[in-house]
């Protein structure tokens, strides 16, 4: 489910939200990954809320907070971010940004290798600034 909506000329809001329900079985006699495991995979809930505000002198507010339930197989937590962007157009083809991710934690883990549990992936916070020029 999603919703677009245009609060003001200079202002949108955006926000989706996703249920995921697995049901499934293996037939008798085969072999499978359990189907527990495979539900435990993938969120079963999913949230972002995104605001886009135009600023005077060309600056650009976005922000975006999300969550992401729990994965329940690779034992990870469900997690809330949230992420910004202050933009400024000095010229039609001149665009610096300063932008910050994953502003609410130090680090969440995304990923976990069960069968190997050295094996994961964490997201750190992070903060840079970029220069774009079109030509």
């Amino acid at each position: 489910m999603a919703i677009d909506w245009l609060v003001r000329d200079d202002w949108r809001l955006r926000a989706a939200y996703s249920h995921l329900r697995i049901d499934m079985k293996a037939d008798p006699g085969i072999q499978s990954t359990s189907a527990n495991d495979i539900k435990g995979e993938s969120p079963g809930h999913q949230f972002f809320l995104r605001s886009s505000l135009d600023l005077p002198v060309g600056l650009e507010l976005d922000g975006t907070l999300r969550h992401v339930g729990e994965l329940t197989y690779l034992k990870l937590d469900s997690y809330l971010e949230l992420d910004l962007c202050l933009g400024w157009r000095p010229a039609d083809r001149v665009e610096l940004s300063l932008v910050g991710q994953n502003l609410l934690h130090a680090r969440h883990p995304e990923y976990r290798n069960v069968a190997i549990p050295f094996i994961s992936t964490e997201v750190e916070r992070s903060a840079h600034a970029v220069l774009m020029l079109s030509f």
